[in-house]
């Protein structure tokens, strides 16, 4: 597992009244991808700061919205590593005010 220190970001159409605050952790399947993790996590943060703060709060404030957040973020993680090297993500803490 890999964990991300939080994102604080603000949600795009509400004219920064509210905010996204998420943690996540990410499985690989060994050391190796997560060293590549950890190498390139400034263009991983950057990718998702970017991802996160396009989201409307009517995007993510359902479950289904969390799910499918999750699977854009996994996604983009592994676009942004050039291969299949996250497995999974986790929210390990998801505040939305």
């Amino acid at each position: 597992m890999v964990r991300f220190d939080p994102f604080i970001v603000n949600l795009s159409g509400d004219q920064g009244r509210r905010y996204l605050r998420v943690i996540l952790q990410v499985e690989v399947p060994n050391d190796e991808a997560k060293n590549a993790v950890t190498s390139h996590m400034p263009q991983l943060r950057d990718r998702l700061i970017f991802l996160l703060s396009s989201k409307k709060f009517s995007d993510i404030h359902s479950i289904d919205g969390k799910y499918q957040l999750r699977e854009e973020i996994l996604r983009h993680l592994n676009e942004a590593l050039g291969k299949e090297i996250v497995k999974k993500v986790y929210f390990t803490e998801f505040i939305v005010q």
